[in-house]
């Protein structure tokens, strides 16, 4: 009897962490999405049917718009630094360039931002939870993660070339 008592008492005990971990994540996803409602207000935003937003800061008229070839991928050296909503700088801008190769069957942001911005052009990109760590967050350690579960987070992209 006092084996099922324990359980029971176990048991209740796992459920209240457990619907404690999803109240915080919650918050974590409402916040993003209010934060990007309020964000697509802005005239100079610019809002892609899959919620993905972005503002262009400066475009090179010039420049060619990258295109993926067979067997579709794309290799990009870009700029480019990330922050949370909150302003906290999660990697920060560098004068670095780096090459990043995007594949065409990936449903990440890079995939759907790229194509449209001339090379030369640095744009600001709103990406939302399902764009960018999803559901799982990044880097967890013990219930810590580096991204939480449904984070939104903002990129600054300088697009250097692309081949």
């Amino acid at each position: 009897m006092k084996k099922k008592y324990l359980y029971i008492v176990l048991l209740s005990l796992l459920i209240v962490l457990f619907t404690s971990c999803d109240k915080e994540y919650y918050d974590t996803k409402n916040a993003g999405e209010e934060y990007l409602a309020l964000n697509a207000k802005n005239d100079s935003v610019i809002v892609l049917p899959n919620g993905i937003q972005y503002q262009v800061i400066s475009t090179n008229s010039y420049g060619f718009y990258p295109q993926f070839t067979s067997p579709a991928n794309l290799t990009i050296v870009a700029k480019y630094g990330i922050r949370f909503i909150d302003g906290s700088v999660y990697v920060a801008n560098t004068s670095e360039a780096r090459t990043l190769t995007l594949l065409n069957a990936t449903e990440g942001f890079w995939v759907q931002i790229i194509p449209k911005m001339r090379i030369g052009s640095k744009w600001r990109v709103w990406v939302p939870y399902n764009y960018a760590f999803g559901e799982d967050g990044s880097g967890e350690f013990e219930k810590s993660y580096e991204i939480d579960p449904y984070t939104v987070l903002v990129y600054d992209i300088e697009l250097i070339n692309a081949y």
